[in-house]
């Protein structure tokens, strides 16, 4: 049976729709212009996919151009950014002349004073100093003898005007000589220590070396290095109090000065702040005379808190430690200063 379907019989070509489809197919079929027309526009189809085909390859093209230039550009912007954060980095390990803490001209800090509270002297000299010497005068008159440094309360002060000075979070102790305690010496002992407005507090654990040691910040009570500071500056006339705890491989005696190093324009520079003093801890049990009493056979009171290995121990940490340091370190120092 032929199949039907409601409306418009599509097999039945006797049907309006299908006659006239019939007659407009067999009237392009007989007519040439018609036949030429269609012949044209296939050639013309043919041509345009040819132009279509063509502007897609080119666009194609350009897109790659575009897609590879922008991977370039954006290439060459990580490159910048890279180099921009590198030079960033390096800013911190950089001396710029335009930094106003970096000073044009040596710095000018006025030097150090401390009271020594207890010395050592040859032995054989006891009699010379009995009651009511004085420490002062013992050191005035006695070529032999040497403090008994422990704790150091000074104040510094930059005596420039007008530049900040950029200062280096350690001080210098420049060690010219170190030699063996003699086997007879005295030790008159006072005691009166004290420490009032400490801001900054150092601590230098010396080793029995000639050359440069340092002495760290530190926190208070503290024997570790404060790294919240690569540097501290001095104002201009302002004060900053100061507290250096010393502590000594004990047995012999240091010949050595104090220093602090600083930025200028002409490289790091190290401003003393001390003269050369002699110092040590006698380790042994000598004649020991505390305040109001008879010199009698005893070890240095100071040997209570004295750790021969805790010292040589620290010495080398605190080296290591400056020496990681990237604005501040020893070997930043100008030639002729180290």
């Amino acid at each position: 049976m032929e199949e039907k379907e409601e409306g418009v019989d599509k097999t039945d070509v006797s049907s309006p729709f299908a006659r006239r489809t019939k007659s407009f197919v067999e009237m392009c079929g007989r007519h040439p212009f018609a036949t030429g027309l269609f012949a044209l526009i296939g050639v013309f189809g043919l041509l345009f996919s040819f132009f279509q085909f063509a502007v897609d390859q080119q666009q194609n093209a350009d897109d790659s151009k575009v897609a590879s230039t922008t991977q370039a550009k954006v290439g060459v912007a990580v490159e910048k950014v890279n180099q921009v954060d590198s030079k960033v980095d390096a800013l911190a390990d950089a001396v710029v002349d335009e930094d106003p803490s970096i000073v044009p001209v040596a710095a000018d800090i006025g030097k150090i004073e401390w009271a020594y509270d207890n010395i050592s002297f040859p032995a054989a000299n006891i009699d010379k100093y009995g009651e009511g010497a004085g420490i002062a005068g013992i050191l005035a008159t006695e070529k032999g003898a040497f403090g008994n440094v422990s704790f150091v309360s000074f104040t510094m002060r930059s005596t420039l005007n007008q530049e900040f000075v950029r200062v280096a979070p350690y001080i210098v102790a420049d060690v010219a000589d170190v030699k063996p305690i003699p086997d007879s010496i005295a030790t008159l002992y006072e005691g009166g220590r004290g420490d009032g407005g400490v801001l900054y507090y150092f601590k230098l654990h010396l080793l029995p070396e000639r050359g440069l040691q340092v002495a760290p910040l530190v926190g208070e009570g503290s024997d570790e290095p404060r790294t919240d500071l690569q540097y501290f500056k001095l104002a201009p006339r302002e004060p900053e109090e100061v507290m250096l705890d010393i502590r000594y491989v004990p047995g012999y005696i240091y010949y050595l000065r104090l220093g602090l190093q600083y930025r200028s324009t002409a490289g790091d520079k190290i401003v003393w702040i001390s003269p050369y003093f002699h110092a040590g801890l006698v380790d042994v049990p000598h004649p020991v005379r505390t305040s109001g009493a008879e010199y009698q056979s005893a070890l240095h009171p100071d040997m209570e808190f004295s750790d021969s290995s805790a010292t040589r121990k620290l010495a080398k940490q605190y080296s290591s430690f400056v020496a990681r340091q990237p604005l501040f370190n020893l070997a930043k120092l100008s030639d002729g200063e180290r």
